[in-house]
Order: structure tokens, then sequence, then C-alpha cells
């Protein structure tokens, strides 16, 4: 009876050392992500876009005051101060909105890439999934055969599905890019 309870207690000790237990670097799954990638062109080409409308209007302006005589740029001055007070906050604005939207996209991707790391856990039969990154991790070691970084994420870029507001930006600049090229051409044509 001895005999069997020290096999048991042994089996059952072996068993629960013998859980799989993987770690990946958390940095290098988003970094890496295409949906990081994307989202990050995406931020990048509304930013470019902000920028070049703000351009625009800023132009418009320097080239009206330009334009004026000094006697009229005196009788004025308050309106045209009030009118480039109010393209710097159209600027201050345009950033603030994208720096929340960059922060909102973020969070998205990171609750994206956790929920991926969750299933793919549970699909394989991971007990832990610990985080890790280049620098102080929660992970100071782990043997390389462990390291599940690259599994997750080549599993999670083929996973990915690319949203439809891609295509709404990319459709965006194309329309953007043709009104350039015609506008160059009128002022091609006027000269």
């Amino acid at each position: 009876m001895k005999k069997i309870l020290i096999v048991l207690i042994s089996v059952i000790t072996l068993t629960s050392c013998t859980q799989k237990i993987g770690f990946v670097n958390t940095e290098k799954l988003i970094q890496d992500y295409k949906g990081t990638k994307i989202a990050e062109a995406i931020l990048k080409e509304k930013s470019t876009l902000m920028q070049n409308e703000l351009t625009k209007i800023e132009t418009v302006f320097q080239e009206k005051v330009k334009k004026m005589s000094k006697i009229a740029l005196n009788r004025k001055m308050n309106e045209l101060n009030q009118e480039n007070n109010y393209i710097q906050q159209q600027k201050q604005q345009a950033q603030y909105s994208l720096q929340g939207e960059s922060q909102k996209s973020l969070e998205k991707i990171s609750k994206e890439v956790n929920d991926f790391v969750k299933k793919y856990a549970k699909d394989n039969g991971y007990k832990f999934v610990l985080g890790t990154v280049d620098v102080n991790g929660s992970v100071m070691y782990g043997d390389e055969k462990s390291d599940i970084t690259y599994a997750i994420l080549k599993a999670l870029n083929n996973a990915y599905i690319e949203p439809t507001e891609v295509k709404e930006v990319l459709s965006k600049k194309v329309d953007n890019t043709e009104e350039t090229k015609s506008e160059d051409k009128k002022s091609e044509e006027t000269k």
C-alpha cells in the first residue's frame, strides 16, 4: 500500500512538473505584427494629409498678408492676428487628434495581441505564457525552445484581416494625388 501511495505521489509530482510553459517577447510581437504596421501607415498617411491641408491654409494666409499694403496691414492687424491664431489652433488640434488616435490604435493592437496569445496558448496546450521585453523583462532567462514569439507572430500575421479603413485611407491618398496633379496642370496652363 505504501508503495502504491509513493508511486501515485511521484506520478502527480511529475505530471505537475511537465506543464507546458512558453514566453514571448511582447515588444517584438507588437512591433512586427501586420496590424501595427498598417496602423502606423494609416496614422502617417492621415498626418501627411492633415499637414498638407494645414500648409495650404497657411500658405494662402501668408500670400494674403504679402499682397496687402502696409496701411491695409496696419488696419487689419487684429483681424490677421486672429486668423493666424486660428490656424495655429487648428495645427494643435490636429496634433492632439492624431495623438489620441495613436493611443486608441495601440490599445486596440495590444488587446488583439493579448487575446490571440491566450487563444494560441489554449489551442497548443500551454499552461503559462510569460511576457518579456528586451531590457529588464519579467523573464530573466528562458531556454530558446520555450521562446514562442516567432511561432505566435507567424500565426498572428496569418490570421490578420485588413480592415476596410485601410482601403478608405489609401483611396483618399489616390484622390488627393489626382487633385494635386490636376491643380498642377491648371497652374501650368495659366503660366
